[in-house]
């Protein structure tokens, strides 16, 4: 039962690192400048999964939207001129901010 138990545990624990895990892509880091354009939570209704912050910014190449990692919080507003640190998640595949810093 012990063995079960622990087996149980490392599972989770493991599933967990995954999970959570925000490896960047080695090299992907680039900045952008641009305007804010909107910022938000998207909604997911998959199981336990929440919803993730994004932002959207206009620069002078088109709109971009970035998903934000975890403690990748900023205060700008839309309207606001940002410069955004970014790179690709090796996870998801996906662009993600990085820091975002407000001019």
């Amino acid at each position: 039962m012990k063995k079960l138990i622990a087996l149980l545990l490392a599972m989770v624990l493991l599933l967990t690192l995954v999970a959570c895990g925000n490896k960047l892509v080695a090299g992907s880091e680039k900045t952008y400048y641009g305007t804010v354009t909107d910022r938000a939570m998207s909604v997911v209704e998959e199981g336990d999964r929440q919803g993730r912050a994004y932002i959207s910014i206009s620069t002078d190449n088109g709109d971009i939207q970035f998903w934000l990692i975890k403690n990748c919080e900023t205060n700008a507003k839309i309207g606001d001129k940002v410069i955004i640190e970014s790179a690709i998640e090796e996870q998801t595949n996906l662009l993600v901010a990085v820091s975002i810093t407000v001019e």
